[in-house]
């Protein structure tokens, strides 16, 4: 399984070798696309990869020596984005083919298997560099890949790609199932409380109101106090209030048999 954890490096003077090879990586990006179009538009057909990528290394050893500061396999993996954009437009899944970038507009580079290391909490090698980074949280799993990205602020950023190893798979696993778990509990008992009529689901809250109704018609004493001597007046006022789920009741006060004036709460509507 895949991870990405991305962070951000800290500004420092030495970030412009980082910025100068992201330049340099957009211009074998627009070298590779015009050598792609090039080429269909003379043969009819779609240009190898594999003759593609010999000829940016013959390029990249000769005449066009300042490539080197782009790492070999970095290259490769500027011509294998190239192609999956091809492979993405002639699926359909992107409107346009691939076209060229401005510099300024051109974000990444990746190295694959060499090109970095990390030599401790928040510090990385690249390309021969030591830069330090707000190292949030910790890599899990096998660094497989390390992106530098920059965005539009001109701020740079890492990512390591990560293979996970068999105990983190596990863990994940047994988590990613309790969430599952947890979340289908969470949608039964919603459907439940939807599906249940509305006596059950406030038979709490109408217990005290059907008391009331039936202290109201007489037909009981009240079993609080145990020993009530008598119903007292009624306030005109406060005679009828509306009730839980429209039911009425009425505000009755009571003399207890210590001589206390009670009152029974009154509910708004």
């Amino acid at each position: 399984m895949r991870q990405s954890f991305q962070f951000k490096l800290f500004g420092c003077k030495r970030l412009k070798h980082l910025h100068r090879t992201i330049n340099i990586a957009a211009e074998i990006w627009n070298h590779a696309v015009a050598l792609h179009r090039r080429y269909y538009r003379l043969f009819k057909k779609t240009l190898p990869k594999a003759r593609l990528q010999a000829h940016l290394a013959r390029l990249r050893n000769g005449k066009m020596s300042h490539w080197k500061a782009v790492g070999s396999q970095s290259v490769q993996a500027i011509t294998d984005r190239l192609y999956m954009g091809w492979e993405a437009f002639f699926a359909g899944d992107i409107k346009r083919p691939p076209t060229f970038r401005k510099r300024r507009k051109y974000r990444s580079f990746t190295l694959k298997q060499t090109g970095y290391k990390v030599i401790g909490h928040g510090r990385i090698r690249i390309l021969g560099r030591n830069y330090r980074f707000n190292q949030s949280r910790p890599i899990e799993g096998t660094i497989k890949t390390v992106t530098v990205r920059r965005d539009a602020l001109a701020d740079i950023h890492i990512t390591f790609g990560s293979v996970a190893t068999l105990a983190l798979r596990r863990s994940l696993a047994i988590g990613s199932a309790k969430l599952d778990r947890h979340r289908a509990e969470q949608a039964e008992n919603e459907a439940v409380q939807q599906n249940s009529p509305p006596s059950q689901r406030t038979s709490a809250r109408l217990a005290f109101p059907d008391h009331m109704d039936r202290l109201v018609a007489c037909d009981r004493t009240p079993s609080s106090p145990k020993r009530p001597e008598m119903l007292t007046r009624v306030d005109p006022s406060q005679r009828w209030i509306a009730g839980v789920d429209g039911q009425s009741f009425a505000a009755i006060e009571y003399r207890g048999v210590e001589g206390w004036l009670e009152h029974l709460p009154l509910l708004s509507p």
